[in-house]
């Protein structure tokens, strides 16, 4: 019998020669996908196995609320309408539960609609294309993000129509209740959120983000980590630039690794199309080696590992708004890192991702 130690490191070697090989054209691996069939800002979404599945938004006459969900399964085929959320919201933030008896479904949480700032809550169970209605949260509030740790859903910030808060609420997924917890260190709305497990605990980092909705110099470069056991915040090392309203996600498996990328540098002016991401090894962040295609905001963003092949991390951004101003409903998905193929939490737009996608590509 082979000692198992020893099986460890014929499949780590195994894993490694793969990607050594993987890496002649991975570089390669940027895909232009199916665009949204109307052009659409504040969009949220989630990444399953086979799928994209994307969430209301709102279009570019900036009073039509959507309650729409498409899935993209084929990116030759484009997207598929689904079931509709009950209701029509842009700017919310959604997140997968991953224990307890919502367990593999995805909340829907807050947003925003032509009569303001929401607390609605909705579950959406891809298995069988249907929502069920979920207790609210206290307050009411867009432009938020929320993650999971340890199996229940933080939700962190947003604005309510008059300010921006520091708010945070914890939804337990076995009571299916909430509960307020301490609440963030500064007011953020437009932030990013991933979450990154180190020796066994997830903890949530929160960076960028803005603290007014329209002051010049209110975006921010901050990067915060939330530790829930102990229920404090404790300071990292800050982004290069400041941003806000841009793609956040992680590689939460192999590499512990943060990524900003996209977003407002100026509220409602110039964008950026860098992508930085942060190592946890030596808390500090670095330009990556490519940008997106164009600067771009308020898009849905999730980073994910790509199942065609062992060893590609990719970034996804959906719809948005163009350098022009102009809303768009186009797609596209970066690699960005190589490493050995896994499955690990999955969140986002407001929230962490990291998940294998068997997407037909063509």
């Amino acid at each position: 019998m082979i000692p198992s130690d020893r099986i460890g490191i014929r499949v780590a070697i195994g894993l490694l020669i793969g990607c050594l090989f993987f890496n002649l054209s991975a570089q390669q691996a940027n895909y232009t996908l199916s665009p949204l069939p109307i052009p659409l800002t504040g969009l949220s979404g989630m990444v399953y196995p086979d799928d994209i599945y994307i969430f209301g938004g709102r279009d570019a006459s900036g009073t039509f609320y959507s309650s729409t969900q498409h899935q993209l399964h084929c990116n030759a085929c484009g997207w598929t309408p689904r079931s509709p959320m009950p209701t029509p919201r842009a700017f919310a933030t959604a997140v997968k539960v991953t224990s307890g008896t919502l367990n593999g479904m995805t909340l829907v949480i807050g947003g925003k609609n032509g009569f303001g700032a929401l607390n609605t809550v909705e579950a959406y169970n891809p298995a069988n294309d249907t929502w069920i209605t979920l207790p609210p949260m206290a307050f009411q509030r867009s432009n938020l993000k929320a993650t999971s740790l340890n199996g229940n859903i933080h939700v962190f910030g947003g604005f309510n129509g008059l300010n921006v808060l520091n708010v945070h609420e914890i939804f337990n997924t076995s009571t299916l209740s909430w509960s307020i917890a301490p609440p963030m260190p500064s007011s953020l709305m437009d932030f990013g959120i991933a979450t990154l497990t180190e020796l066994g605990t997830d903890y949530a980092y929160i960076f960028g983000g803005r603290t007014h909705p329209t002051n010049v110099n209110s975006i921010v470069a901050t990067n915060t980590r939330y530790d829930p056991v102990l229920q404090s915040y404790a300071s990292r090392a800050p982004m290069p630039i400041a941003r806000a309203a841009f793609g956040s996600t992680s590689d939460n498996y192999l590499f512990h690794r943060l990524y900003a990328y996209g977003g407002y540098t100026n509220p409602g002016g110039p964008m950026t199309d860098s992508i930085h991401k942060y190592e946890i090894g030596n808390n500090s962040w670095e330009a990556h080696g490519f940008v997106l295609a164009a600067p771009a905001a308020e898009f849905w963003g999730q980073g994910f590992w790509d199942a065609r092949t062992t060893c590609a991390f990719n970034l996804i951004t959906i719809g948005g708004r163009t350098s022009s101003g102009l809303l768009t409903g186009d797609g596209r998905s970066y690699y960005v890192q190589s490493g050995p193929w896994a499955i690990a939490n999955d969140e986002f737009y407001g929230s962490s991702s990291v998940k294998a996608i068997d997407l037909t590509w063509s």
